[in-house]
């Protein structure tokens, strides 16, 4: 099966809506155990303040340094977050413990008097902003960068049209509106900037569901995510969000879940009842904040919400780390600093010239208000203070462009290091594409040919017509898959019908809905028993009965897996015959040659039984 390239308009509209998870995904916590050196590490001895200032004045420390130095302070802060995962313990305690650590019932759950008691004590289960006050946003808006030097050179210019002009020279004045309308103009730009880093937050408020199922005094009923507390008990099915961390209780044998929201691993991941890491965030049985389940069903017990969880302690590291700057904007920045420095000491000695020397010179030459005027004059013509503004329209400049050519870029910093870039390596699948794969070839033993002309060989009558291997291909298709159709898309095309599951597994339905109409599946056979895919495994198991056939099962997976396993072959025209060494080298040939086009390469297997002898007799009534 092949996976399609995503149009570069489909790509740029996926990539916004999946902005904070790229960014979850640059953050990564250690939970191991530290001693004394650990912490020493995290949790340098910081200089005292007036080397600050003068580092940020004057461009002493190098531009490696400045990130170092960032650096260790960004590990400090995860450090404290590693700190607060690392005494949770909710993923070791049984149910039983658990429940009674939470003062709950998984019967009955909470009351009423209890979830209002909670939602006092802890709040609304929402991720809450940083708190700033609008007045220090707006003082740091007009106050930051060259600002304060265009502040100071403002009121110097204001100061030598009045008091200190003698006349009043209109000249000042005006010097002194134009620097003003330059702070607005630098403000605003500033503002945009923190706007554009704030649909950040935004963007994780989106990954929380609006409603979930919830049981309390007894039933179950719909409550708003928002009004969750700690020992609600959840129900989740497949499609929904996880809308707090949730300890597993109970969980079917095919539940999946997606936690590449917060680990970036796009494979799925089972879940369990019991502990399988000591580590919280790698457990199987804790179900966190922004989490998805993918298939099957659990129920949960919540132990964190908001701030408190896992996603919340993300969002304000989110929130509060500083933009990470690149090795040119810190050579910059050591730029400026020297222009300034040589433009104010410029400034000064001009002023230090006059006083001591023009004006007892050359008393007429120039006044105290020129004077003043023309130091401050040299101060704000040196400084670069549209440097900023010039820099990041320079970048976006380059990223309209290379956009324009199908390649989207996230942060604006990153443009100035794609010159330097050899090879760019990254997950293909949801990624690079859209994540959608359809099924294009299709091997037997001695044929291989496209699934469009597969299907037009098959006779529009049902099953009965199929030929002998198209049969078998559909009946390992149709039953061994975990994808289904959505219902409200039936009635369109195969191909734009709307599917839940896998990628692979809406690949392989697609097909099998090709061949045959999956209603006639459902009428003919019997699903008893379903093992779903693991990654460890690679492969999916169905045990199936047919009206008049015993019991039998089908398999799909990964060919290298499965192949050692098999005994026997179908050819094209639906012969069996024994899988020999051949065989298997014309197999593996088909696999290598399919693989370096690109494609996704499965083996679907089938077995049956001996009426007399068949060991899944009597499994439709004892699964286990």
């Amino acid at each position: 099966s092949r996976t399609p390239t995503m149009p570069a308009a489909a790509f740029r509209s996926s990539r916004h809506s999946l902005r904070a998870a790229a960014e979850f995904r640059t953050l990564s916590f250690q939970v191991g155990g530290a001693g004394r050196a650990g912490r020493a590490r995290h949790h340098p001895m910081r200089p005292r303040w007036w080397r600050e200032v003068l580092h940020h004045v004057i461009p002493f420390r190098p531009a490696h340094k400045l990130r170092e130095a960032e650096s260790r302070e960004r590990d400090a802060a995860m450090h404290e977050v590693a700190e607060g995962l690392r005494g949770l313990r909710h993923h070791l305690c049984s149910v039983e413990e658990l429940v009674a650590q939470q003062g709950t019932s998984l019967a009955a759950g909470l009351d009423a008097a209890a979830v209002a008691r909670r939602a006092a004590q802890c709040g609304r289960n929402v991720l809450r902003p940083a708190s700033r006050l609008l007045a220090l946003r707006v003082a740091s808006w007009f106050c930051s960068g060259f600002n304060r030097f265009n502040w100071a050179a403002a009121v110097v210019f204001l100061l030598c049209w009045k008091p200190i002009g003698d006349p009043p020279q209109p000249g000042n004045l005006a010097l002194a509106v134009v620097v003003v309308l330059v702070i607005c103009l630098q403000a605003m730009f500033e503002a945009w900037q923190q706007w554009i880093t704030s649909r950040a937050m935004h963007a994780i408020t989106d990954m929380l569901p609006a409603t979930t199922a919830v049981v309390r005094n007894g039933a179950k009923a719909a409550v708003a995510a928002a009004d969750l507390v700690p020992g609600d008990v959840v129900v989740l099915h497949a499609g929904d969000r996880v809308p707090a961390d949730m300890r597993l209780v109970d969980v079917s044998v095919d539940a999946m879940f997606d936690r590449s929201a917060l680990s970036g691993a796009a494979a799925l991941s089972p879940g369990t009842t019991g502990c399988t890491d000591a580590n919280y965030l790698e457990t199987l049985n804790m179900a966190m904040m922004g989490a998805s389940v993918t298939q099957g069903r659990c129920t949960g017990v919540v132990v964190a919400t908001g701030d408190r969880t896992v996603l919340g302690s993300i969002s304000r590291l989110l929130v509060s780390k500083r933009a990470e700057r690149t090795i040119l904007q810190f050579e910059i920045r050591r730029l400026v600093n020297a222009l300034t420095t040589a433009s104010l000491a410029i400034g000064v000695l001009f002023v230090v010239v006059w006083a001591a020397w023009l004006r007892r010179a050359y008393p007429g030459f120039m006044s105290a208000s020129d004077a003043l005027a023309n130091g401050v004059g040299v101060l704000v013509t040196f400084v670069p203070g549209g440097l900023p503004i010039s820099f990041t329209l320079a970048l976006t400049a380059i990223a309209k462009r290379m956009q324009r050519c199908g390649l989207v870029i996230k942060n604006l910093a990153t443009v100035e290091t794609l010159g330097t870039v050899d090879v760019i390596c990254c997950e293909k699948t949801g990624t690079l594409t859209q994540r959608r794969v359809a099924v294009t070839r299709v091997a037997f033993l001695g044929r291989e040919l496209a699934l469009d002309r597969l299907v037009a060989e098959q006779p529009p009558a049902g099953l009965d017509a199929l030929a002998p291997a198209a049969l078998r291909l559909y009946e390992a298709a149709a039953l061994c898959c975990a994808a289904e159709f959505d219902a409200l898309s039936m009635h369109l095309p195969v191909n734009e019908r709307a599917t839940l599951g896998d990628a692979t597994d809406c690949a392989v339905l697609r097909m099998a809905e090709h061949l045959c109409p999956l209603r006639h599946a459902r009428l003919r056979y019997e699903t008893l028993l379903t093992i779903p895919f693991s990654v460890r495994r690679r492969w999916m198991l169905a045990v199936c009965r047919a009206a008049r056939r015993a019991p039998f099962l089908v398999v799909k997976g990964a060919p290298e897996t499965l192949l050692p396993l098999c005994a026997d072959i179908q050819t094209g025209a639906g012969d069996i015959v024994p899988l020999d060494a051949a065989a298997r080298d014309v197999i593996a040939a088909t696999q290598a040659r399919w693989a370096g086009e690109g494609c996704r390469v499965l083996l679907l297997c089938q077995r049956s039984f001996p009426d007399d002898d068949n060991p899944l007799a009597g499994i439709g009534g004892n699964t286990a």
